[in-house]
């Protein structure tokens, strides 16, 4: 029929509208939510002094291979999102979108998703070693991380 939409099961009740576009899914939208959740991750690596620590660092997410770069400066940490890869002596860490989340959220330390293999550290053995501190510091600034008991298996 010409000029008529066809019916979509997942469409809303009325059938006016396209389908929503779910939220967490891939799509045009899913840089912009990365690029938020990096810079949430660089308030919080702030609020737990990675300048003290002295170390530079990148975060690859995965599958996406997208970059960020988090620096210390004069004004706190700064985060490059989209960074063409990691600079010379950074410490890079390999992780998911959805463990990000889980770090600045408080639902997941940074201790257990490296045991889980959910997260991993790459550079020098000295430079490596700040970093999971710094990250166990690491919390949302308006909440507390909840407690979790030993041998709780995260849900990611």
């Amino acid at each position: 029929m010409l000029g008529s939409i066809a019916k979509d099961p997942v469409s809303n009740e009325n059938e006016k509208y396209p389908p929503r576009i779910d939220g967490d899914g891939p799509g045009p939208v899913a840089f912009y939510r990365a690029a938020a959740l990096m810079k949430q991750l660089g308030a919080s690596l702030a609020e737990a002094k990675l300048a003290e620590a002295g170390e530079a660092m990148s975060v690859v997410l995965i599958p996406q291979v997208m970059w960020t770069r988090f620096e210390v400066g004069r004004e706190g940490v700064g985060a490059k999102s989209h960074a063409d890869g990691p600079a010379s002596g950074d410490v890079v860490i390999v992780t998911s979108e959805k463990v990000v989340r889980a770090l600045v959220d408080g639902s997941l330390n940074a201790a257990e998703a490296e045991d889980h293999g959910l997260l991993r550290f790459y550079g020098g053995q000295e430079k490596i070693a700040t970093i999971p501190n710094v990250l166990a510091r690491a919390k949302r600034p308006d909440s507390a991380a909840p407690e979790r008991g030993p041998g709780v298996e995260p849900n990611i």
